[in-house]
C-alpha cells in the first residue's frame, strides 16, 4: 500500500497523484499509479478559484489556457476511485486560501469518498508540523488517529 503527504503545492502534487490528474503527456502511462490514501497540509488545490497565484505560474508559465487551470485543479477531478484523505488547513492561512481545502473536501464528499477535515482557527501558512502552533499542534495526532481507523497503524508505534 502507497500513502502520499504533502504540503502546500506539494499537497497539490498529492492531490494531482491521487485524482489521476493528465499530466499532458500521452507517453507516460500513469494507469494504477494512484495512491491509496493522501495527507493533505494546506494543499494548493484549484487552479481556478481561490488561487495560489505563484503556484500557477511556477508550475503552468505565465499564460496557461483555461482547458490547463479546469485540467491542473485537482477538485474538479475527483472521482469514486480517488483515495480516501486526511486535510487541514487554517483559517487565516493567506497565501493560499482555505477554500482550496473546501473544494476538494466537498468533491470527496459528492463522490462517496472518506475525507477528514480540520480547520484550525490561526497559523501562518507553512507550518509544517505545527510544533508550537496551538491547534495546528494537534494535526499529527489526529492524522494518527485517522491512519489507525483506516488500518494504517504500526504496530511498534502507538497512536495517542
Amino acid at each position: 500500500r502507497v500513502g502520499v503527504l504533502g504540503f502546500s503545492a506539494g499537497g497539490h502534487l498529492a492531490a494531482t497523484l491521487s485524482t489521476d490528474t493528465p499530466c499532458g503527456d500521452p507517453h507516460l502511462d500513469v494507469t494504477g499509479a494512484i495512491p491509496d490514501l493522501s495527507v493533505l497540509c494546506y494543499p494548493v488545490v484549484s487552479f481556478i478559484d481561490a488561487v495560489h497565484q505563484g503556484s500557477i505560474d511556477n508550475l503552468l508559465g505565465g499564460s496557461p489556457s483555461s482547458d490547463l487551470l479546469q485540467r491542473m485543479s485537482a477538485d474538479l477531478n475527483v472521482t469514486s476511485t480517488t483515495p480516501p484523505a486526511f486535510l487541514w488547513h487554517t483559517a487565516d492561512d493567506e497565501p493560499v486560501p482555505v477554500e482550496n481545502t473546501f473544494a476538494y473536501a466537498r468533491a470527496l464528499v459528492r463522490n462517496n469518498v472518506p475525507v477528514e477535515v480540520h480547520v484550525f482557527p490561526h497559523g501562518a501558512h507553512g507550518l509544517g508540523l505545527g510544533e508550537g502552533e496551538a491547534g495546528p499542534d494537534e494535526w499529527t495526532v489526529l492524522c494518527g488517529k485517522w491512519l489507525n481507523r483506516h488500518g494504517w497503524a504500526h504496530p511498534g508505534l502507538p497512536i495517542s
